[in-house]
């Protein structure tokens, strides 16, 4: 039917759309990491190591999602993820 392969194009480009803004925002979390940890090298900032940079830097941008976003399915926690592919050997 007609009908069900257009409903079914939409949703494709829906979740397409989705995945694509997803994919943006880890790029940006990356580059904001990475330029985060050039500037402690560069001022010499030596109270700050750079993980401490990399986990205030993922905590304003998981706090500006959880501000923003009613749906937060993207980031549920799955235990068999963490355990197989998280968790070393």
């Amino acid at each position: 039917n007609i009908t069900e392969t257009i409903k079914e194009a939409e949703l494709a480009e829906e979740e397409h759309e989705f995945d694509a803004i997803s994919a943006l925002g880890l790029n940006l979390v990356i580059i904001g990491c990475l330029l985060l940890a050039y500037a402690v090298k560069k001022f010499r900032m030596y109270y700050l190591p750079e993980s401490a940079g990399a986990l205030i830097v993922g905590m304003v941008i998981g706090g500006i999602v959880r501000l923003t976003t009613d749906d937060l399915t993207l980031f549920s926690f799955s235990p068999e993820v963490f355990f197989f592919f998280l968790l070393p050997p």
